[in-house]
């Protein structure tokens, strides 16, 4: 950039009070109007080989070669994610790619993205334009591709640009109380991240605090705890996560979730008597 030019954007960038101070960095070397001519500049043959293969397979029809720009595509957008390359993305996407076309999978950028878990890319694929709440044949969601793999900080991103959960209440309370059960307190924070439900039932009407006081896993007990969970709640055969611990003699669950350490469970057990 000219001084000039580094100037103006400085002032542009330092103005943007709801950007955090990574993606004014990002900003700063991202080209924005034409200003930034450093960097690596375009190859002939990613502009050209949509065109190159047209003309390889003898493809002339205006109906062929978008049919074959919808298969390149979204493979040289995955591989631009893959090998961390935002320069790549920006090229692709200024020779008429679609940043959230879908392979055949079904899959985006911003699915690959929030399985690696680069922060950098997912910003740029979500300053792109990149759609959040595209499912794959897998009926999974960038989202959900995050919480899967715990990129915690991709999931507060992809909440802030309107990604929400999807899909039955059961079956994600299903995967909450396999994590509970393994102690898996990670995978719990993702989903609390993503504002899911902590004291959601499972198909046997049992919450992640069933599955921690039967597993004595006393850290996620704790976080769910924190965290407000029903501590009281029932399962189908009628018996709370301190039952539950009492009958498997987890003794430190139990005694965590008794009446006189758990205030949620003296308050609800004072009620219920009444």
């Amino acid at each position: 950039m000219t001084p000039e030019a580094a100037l103006t954007k400085l002032a542009y960038v330092l103005s943007k009070t709801e950007w955090d101070l990574q993606t004014k960095l990002e900003m700063m070397q991202t080209n924005l109007r034409g200003e930034l001519t450093a960097g690596r500049p375009p190859r002939h043959e990613d502009l050209d080989l949509v065109e190159a293969v047209a003309r390889s397979l003898r493809l002339s029809s205006t109906a062929e070669r978008q049919e074959l720009g919808s298969i390149l595509f979204p493979a040289m957008l995955n591989a631009a994610v893959l090998s961390r390359d935002i320069v790549k993305l920006e090229i692709l996407k200024g020779y008429g790619a679609d940043i959230s076309q879908q392979n055949a999978d079904g899959r985006t950028a911003l699915h690959i993205a929030c399985c690696e878990g680069d922060l950098n890319i997912v910003r740029c694929l979500l300053r792109m334009g990149a759609n959040v709440h595209i499912k794959d044949r897998f009926n999974r969601t960038p989202l959900i591709d995050a919480i899967e793999f715990d990129h915690h900080e991709a999931i507060k991103i992809l909440m802030q640009c309107g990604a929400h959960l999807h899909g039955s209440a059961y079956a994600i309370g299903e995967k909450m109380c396999a994590a509970a059960a393994v102690g898996n307190l990670k995978r719990l924070k993702s989903y609390q991240l993503a504002n899911a439900d902590l004291s959601q039932k499972d198909y046997s009407g049992r919450t992640p605090l069933h599955f921690a006081a039967l597993r004595n896993k006393t850290q996620v007990l704790e976080f769910l705890l924190d965290h407000n969970v029903e501590a009281q709640c029932l399962d189908k055969t009628n018996q709370s996560p301190h039952d539950l611990a009492r009958v498997a003699g987890s003794a430190d669950a139990a005694k965590i979730l008794s009446p006189a350490s758990c205030p949620n469970s003296a308050l609800i057990t004072e009620e219920t008597s009444r």
